[in-house]
């Protein structure tokens, strides 16, 4: 069984399966140095399925799960160059809930709830933004932001190293495999995916992983030569192997 995550707990994965689209829900405990997060495709060997109400639950072994956005059957979101001949690209973004004309947005909704201390609820919110579209690559950020900055032990912070993996990915998907043009930062469409790499820099940083997170600063920068978010500076305290907590002394910029 396969089935597309929408939403990652301690004891339980919800998602759709892969062939039917049918909601179900994994029940198990997962173990924490293989966190699995949401958009991820995960496959199932079951071991018992019932129903209860209109949802299909199933429990048994996790068999493998990986990111694999081209494979979950969304379709890719445009990404435009609004002026001819120029190099400066915009992706498009979905944001599930949105309402404009009340000034809804539920990805501010989700950090005001976080500000306020209300983390469970703050999940719930992108969690129900990623069960109507995967697509949204704030809700994944956001995700990982949750999961980076409330805690700093190591299988949470490499939970959210997969959430903005997950977003990264997503918008790899989006651009294409021949995308080499620039996706300035005042494009704010352009600013969840510009956040997810940010968000993998940072975390792999965080883990020790140097070399990794460098290439990843180097990447931003690629997309973005502005750098709104001194990646570049990043860039420099890592091939200096420097210690992440002393970036955080540092500098407040922080997402």
């Amino acid at each position: 069984m396969k089935l597309v995550v929408t939403r990652s707990g301690l004891g339980s994965i919800s998602g759709y399966k892969l062939n039917t689209k049918k909601r179900t829900v994994w029940m198990g405990r997962q173990t924490e140095d293989d966190f699995i997060a949401e958009g991820e495709l995960l496959e199932i060997e079951p071991s018992k399925e019932w129903v209860f109400g209109h949802t299909h639950f199933v429990s048994g072994k996790i068999i493998n799960h990986a990111i694999n956005i081209s494979s979950v059957g969304i379709e890719p979101l445009p990404v435009r160059s609004w002026i001819p001949g120029k190099l400066n690209f915009e992706m498009d973004q979905v944001i599930p809930g949105e309402d404009i004309e009340l000034s809804y947005d539920p990805i501010y909704y989700s950090v005001q709830l976080k500000h306020d201390g209300d983390i469970d609820k703050s999940y719930e919110v992108l969690h129900d933004i990623l069960s109507q579209d995967l697509r949204c690559i704030d809700a994944h950020v956001h995700l990982g932001h949750l999961r980076f900055l409330t805690t700093t032990d190591i299988p949470f912070v490499r939970w959210a190293l997969r959430n903005y993996q997950v977003g990264v990915a997503m918008g790899d998907y989006f651009l294409g495999p021949h995308f080499t043009a620039y996706l300035p930062w005042g494009m704010v469409n352009n600013r969840p995916y510009l956040r997810a790499l940010q968000g993998e820099c940072l975390a792999l940083w965080a883990l020790n992983r140097f070399e990794e997170a460098w290439k990843v600063s180097q990447r931003w920068i690629q997309y973005c030569p502005d750098d709104n978010l001194d990646m570049g500076y990043v860039g420099t305290l890592l091939q200096k192997r420097k210690n992440y907590q002393e970036y955080l002394k540092e500098d407040d910029l922080l997402f």
